[in-house]
């Protein structure tokens, strides 16, 4: 019984907690990067619930580490009562000095961004995916628009074929 579990624990080695969506409307992005989040134990029973919001969420850097600021973890009721829970604290990512570099390069060299896509459970660790992004152009935005009401309009009608 004990091989079984660890088969099915295997295959759900990647679940996604949450996504932000408005991101791939809003950026191009050109790179993505997996780092690693410290977090207490308040905040893994509401990631767990899925009481977590990240819209509005940025990475900035502090004497070469990166921290997560503006993720909005809403603590549980029981948690709550007993110690202070700080929602919107500074939360640290743990990448390597390699990554750490080439994102601090990327942002004062090239201008870019670097914004949160979404988080994830990978095994028993929650990761985040960040974006390194550019802002894009109204015109990039109109033409990412028009595809995605083409690919929203193709699935439809394919939907109404396997009908018949």
């Amino acid at each position: 019984m004990f091989n079984e579990e660890i088969k099915i624990l295997k295959n759900q080695d990647f679940r996604i907690i949450i996504r932000n969506k408005s991101i791939y409307r809003e950026f191009s992005i050109s790179k993505e990067i997996e780092a690693g989040i410290l977090l207490k134990g308040w905040e893994i029973k509401s990631l767990r619930l899925g009481s977590v919001s990240i819209n509005n969420s940025y990475v900035f850097f502090r004497k070469n580490e990166v921290f997560l600021l503006g993720a909005n973890f809403s603590p549980e009721r029981s948690s709550a009562l007993y110690f202070f829970c700080d929602s919107v604290r500074q939360r640290k990512l743990l990448l390597n000095k390699y990554e750490i570099s080439y994102l601090i390069g990327c942002v004062s060299r090239k201008r870019c961004k670097i914004v949160v896509i979404s988080m994830y459970w990978k095994r028993f660790l929650v990761k985040v995916k960040l974006g390194i992004t550019k802002d894009k152009k109204k015109y990039d935005k109109r033409f990412s628009k028009i595809e995605f009401d083409w690919k929203k309009s193709r699935a439809y009608i394919m939907k109404q074929n396997k009908r018949f």
